[in-house]
């Protein structure tokens, strides 16, 4: 969502800057303005993040079990909070070197581009971890994976047995998720990472990742909520809801003319119902 708003807020900038006029501004500027700046920095370092919180928590569920359990929710809200706190923190650092030792004198483009405003190496550095992070990520999760294979559910206590495949199929609907990191995250960004390091022409890889950082997002999305209980659940209530509505339009059209005779008997069964001519 924070990458979300990134490109939405990149995007209007970019629109406001070609309607005023104004193509050059100082550097300093970009980092007080740029709101983008810091929902990119703090959203790359949040989803990365969690992302392997995700698969290091299904790491542990497979293979430290009775550890697992003393992880509450409590503790994931505090790390959440933790998570946010240090990407914040960290963007703060990096925008107080970057304005006082790199772009003190210089100029820039009004729209504020991100690898304009932050050095190639800082780029290098970020892309680097970032894609080291994913890596360990996928590692993790392929090892979780193969120990719930081989894993058999033993012993008598039906409550750790339960628990135990409850967690098998968190971690298998999980695998989704992982999978789109893999193909939406990795790929492109192990191609940028080479091309970086080699110092050759970004442009082009510039255009590949714009266009395809929005299809990333809507995947990413629409995989959260395919596998979240609640929303598949209003889903299918909402679907079941317009079939019924779609019915009961259906039988008021056909019994709106029709005379309903009834036959009361005191043996006669409460569901005997009104009876009328088929439709012409």
């Amino acid at each position: 969502m924070i990458r979300s708003m990134a490109t939405i807020i990149s995007a209007s900038r970019q629109m406001i800057v070609a309607w005023v006029g104004v193509y050059k501004i100082a550097g300093w500027k970009c980092l007080a303005q740029g709101l983008h700046l810091i929902c990119y920095e703090v959203g790359d370092c949040t989803s990365t993040a969690f992302i392997f919180i995700i698969s290091l928590d299904r790491f542990l569920a497979m293979t430290s079990f009775e550890r697992y359990k003393k992880f509450t929710i409590r503790h994931v809200q505090i790390l959440i909070g933790v998570v946010f706190t240090v990407a914040f923190v960290y963007y703060c650092i990096l925008a107080v070197l970057i304005g006082t030792i790199y772009l003190s004198k210089r100029e820039l483009s009004a729209n504020c581009y991100r690898g304009e405003v932050f050095t190639l190496l800082y780029c290098k550095v970020l892309i680097s971890t970032l894609l080291f992070i994913f890596i360990v990520t996928v590692v993790l999760y392929t090892i979780a994976c193969l120990v719930m294979r081989c894993r058999k559910v033993v012993g008598s206590n039906s409550v750790r047995r339960n628990q135990l495949k409850r967690e098998k199929v968190v971690t298998k609907r999980v695998a989704v998720i992982i999978l789109s990191t893999l193909i939406t995250h990795i790929i492109p960004v192990s191609f940028c990472a080479i091309n970086m390091w080699r110092n050759q022409n970004m442009l082009g890889i510039s255009s590949f990742l714009l266009l395809m950082h929005p299809a990333t997002l809507t995947l990413d999305l629409f995989l959260y909520a395919l596998l979240d209980k609640d929303i598949r659940r209003s889903f299918s209530k909402c679907v079941a809801c317009g079939r019924r509505q779609r019915s009961v339009c259906k039988l008021h059209d056909r019994t709106t003319n029709c005379i309903t005779p009834f036959n009361i008997h005191h043996h006669n069964d409460e569901n005997q119902a009104a009876q009328c001519p088929p439709v012409p």
